[in-house]
């Protein structure tokens, strides 16, 4: 104010020097002489100019911050952040990120801000947070990435749920998409013996639309955290045969199940995390693209064992799944209860089972099962020197599955069959169908498209099958 009216300021200073009495009281004017009672109504015609500087200060700033935000046709994210802007320079406890975020929603603005430096398009939850491990493979660059679960609650203002997905970027290679997040403790990739594993959050692509794979993160890697929900797009799928629309459309969907021995060996050895998010994945794909004919791997007696506790009235979990599939809605996120279901009887079965006009069918005979069960364990016992009969077998019972499949297909034409089966199985022999429909394999959650390292070996095998036809006969 001293800067506006110098000589007034000044000559009110000097006399409310001289005269102190001026400033003991703006009431008792009338008490002083003629002089001392100019002195102040100097002083409050002052302080009533001072007044109005501040409530223009307050009022008019931030309608003002606005309306050049409006003009410039930004819209009310960026009034929201020239706010925030204001709060941080005036260092008060709108600085911090909770308070900046609390501020927005009251003023209804759906805005998330991080750092000045961190902003842009996509909006950005948290600075880039780094690496602090890797799992996956021997290598020092792994499948899962590990970073700090302190670091994520403070940044993201909550605390990550086993199984959440969230979008990211990884900064080193580019690849934006969604990742599937649990505690390191409920993955068996990062030893529990490990320093500081229990404070780590692991995570890995989704397959939305970034599959995972060997290799893709290093220690030192710098993530970002972005907006977007899981609904907003779909699982990438892939074109691996181009037959005939009007013979029919096969759609490859890779699952991960239980190990045998059930809920309980999978959760000793760490893999039920994996397996409920596989699971709930094809469900909610499901809900997406409503299946009528599904072929799940399997021989017919392992599908009716899955699914008569769910068709039987009298069983515990008739009433539990149904109660807890009541209003789903494949756009949120599973509940606990509902993952678990998925995992203990396959999301296959459960889908079935609570869609009406579903027709299951098992793509597997309980003799092709057996034969390759015996040849897995004398693969375990003696070694490579088993691998080639394990192969044969393997692919053996991949193209009685494409035979069953083409048998389905020339007595309904034009169908779309969705074709589950485990994630480590790659058909190969579906990419050279002559007279065959269109083939896609869906890249869902644990899939890994460079993961089958005996895909070479059923190449070959295919090669060799065309001159001698050896295994069309068995």
């Amino acid at each position: 104010f001293g800067l506006m009216f110098p000589s007034r300021f000044e000559q009110t200073s000097l006399l409310s020097t001289e005269r102190g009495k001026c400033l003991a009281s703006l009431s008792g004017l009338r008490q002083f002489p003629r002089d001392e009672r100019r002195c102040g109504a100097h002083i409050r015609f002052h302080f009533f100019l001072c007044c109005i500087s501040v409530a223009a200060k307050v009022l008019l700033v931030p309608l003002a911050a606005a309306g050049f935000s409006g003009f410039a046709s930004a819209g009310p994210r960026k009034a929201a952040l020239v706010q925030c802007a204001v709060a941080h320079r005036k260092g008060s406890r709108m600085s911090s990120r909770r308070g900046c975020l609390k501020a927005l929603k009251e003023r209804g603005v759906d805005v998330v801000v991080s750092s000045p430096t961190q902003l842009d398009g996509e909006g950005q939850w948290t600075p880039p947070l780094p690496v602090v491990g890797v799992g996956g493979n021997r290598s020092t660059m792994g499948k899962f990435f590990a970073i700090s679960a302190a670091m994520i609650a403070q940044y993201l203002g909550k605390r990550v749920e086993s199984g959440q997905r969230m979008l990211i970027r990884n900064l080193r290679t580019g690849k934006r998409g969604f990742v599937i997040l649990w505690p390191s403790i409920e993955v068996p990739y990062f030893p529990a013996s490990s320093h500081n594993v229990d404070q780590w959050i692991c995570g890995r692509w989704d397959g939305y639309p970034v599959a995972a794979a060997a290799g893709d993160w290093d220690v030192g890697d710098l993530v970002e955290f972005l907006r977007g929900q899981h609904s907003e797009q779909q699982y990438r799928r892939e074109l691996i045969h181009d037959g005939s629309r009007s013979i029919g459309q096969l759609r490859l969907i890779p699952q991960i199940h239980l190990p045998p021995g059930g809920v309980r060996v999978a959760r000793k050895k760490r893999r039920l995390s994996e397996v409920q998010a596989s699971q709930e994945a094809i469900y909610r794909l499901f809900c997406r693209t409503r299946p009528r004919y599904i072929f799940m791997e399997g021989c017919s007696l392992m599908l009716k064992e899955l699914a008569q506790p769910l068709v039987d009235s009298s069983s515990q979990f008739y009433r539990r799944v149904r109660r807890a599939f009541k209003g789903y809605e494949p756009r949120c996120q599973m509940t606990p209860v509902q993952r678990m279901m998925c995992a203990r009887f396959r999301a296959a079965v459960v889908y079935t089972v609570l869609h009406p006009g579903v027709t299951l069918y098992p793509a597997d005979d309980l003799s092709t099962l057996q034969a390759q069960a015996k040849a897995f364990e004398q693969l375990q016992t003696h070694g490579n020197s088993q691998t080639s009969t394990y192969i044969q077998i393997e692919t053996a019972r991949e193209l009685k599955v494409k035979t069953k499949l083409d048998t389905f297909f020339c007595k309904h034409p034009s169908e779309e069959v969705f074709l589950v089966y485990g994630s480590m199985h790659y058909f190969v022999c579906m990419e050279d169908w002559p007279s065959g429909p269109k083939v896609y394999r869906d890249h869902l959650s644990g899939f890994s498209p460079a993961g089958n390292r005996l895909r070479q070996y059923h190449k070959r095998l295919l090669q060799n099958c065309k001159q001698n036809s050896f295994l069309e006969a068995a």
